[in-house]
């Protein structure tokens, strides 16, 4: 809703000042709107307000389960596919403005000279996938297939129904923004991929979850920033 914030967040160098960190996104209307009849549904249903018709239709949706044989088939399809369709993007190299600059950087990296920083993690896997495959992609493309399946694994230790896991598998997959970044150095998705997989084990270790965390915070300036988010996961083993 607010995506001037983000850019604030993430470039502060580029956007000092002279920018409204809270002018609304072209977004933030619809998400209201939507948000707002979906939980006005929600609470008629469980009022029992809606028509009968209705009340059966989610009735069914909320019951329906699919096995873990057939989620696994399903998973594997959509994955699958997604591989297929975007493997082809791996050796194309990218025309971001940005890239020039991220590949100075990777092109100057040693590890004799190595500098902590909020990105040295994508910094080194980018340099070890130039030094073994030759191309910069391919880390951001790995992460990018276990985001989907952490987004499976993440959305059935919330609903404990493995349905839901693949509906937002598929949420994911028709996402324009998750095809536009997935593949990328100038703006890798590892991180998102290591704050997915410290939600995921907050349902199973919390140890764990702090080691994938604090990951996250070595792979972007933006981290941070999801904390307030995790706060709800937690309250959730409750």
């Amino acid at each position: 809703m607010f995506p001037a914030l983000l850019i604030i967040f993430s470039d502060k160098v580029r956007f000092p000042i002279g920018i409204n960190p809270f002018e609304p996104g072209i977004w933030m209307f619809p998400i209201l709107i939507s948000n707002a009849l979906i939980f006005a549904i929600i609470i008629l249903n469980r009022k029992n307000k809606l028509p009968q018709m209705l009340t059966s239709l989610f009735r069914f949706f909320l019951n329906f389960e699919i096995s873990h044989r057939m989620a696994l088939v399903l998973i594997g399809v959509l994955i699958g596919s997604y591989i297929i369709q975007n493997v082809g993007e791996l050796y194309i190299e990218e025309t971001w403005p940005d890239y020039g600059a991220v590949k100075l950087g990777l092109l100057k990296f040693s590890f004799d000279d190595l500098t902590i920083g909020f990105k040295i993690i994508p910094t080194i896997f980018g340099y070890l996938s130039m030094e073994i495959f030759g191309t910069y992609r391919i880390p951001s493309f790995i992460a990018s297939i276990f985001c989907l399946f952490l987004t499976y694994l993440v959305t059935v230790q919330i609903s404990k129904k493995r349905f839901a896991g693949i509906i937002a598998i598929g949420i994911v997959l028709q996402s324009g923004d998750f095809l536009t970044y997935d593949t990328l150095i100038t703006y890798p998705i590892l991180w998102i991929m290591l704050y997915l997989l410290s939600i995921y084990f907050i349902f199973k270790s919390l140890p764990l979850s702090a080691i994938s965390y604090t990951s996250a915070l070595f792979s972007h300036p933006l981290t941070p920033g999801f904390l307030p988010f995790t706060i709800p996961f937690i309250v959730l083993l409750d």
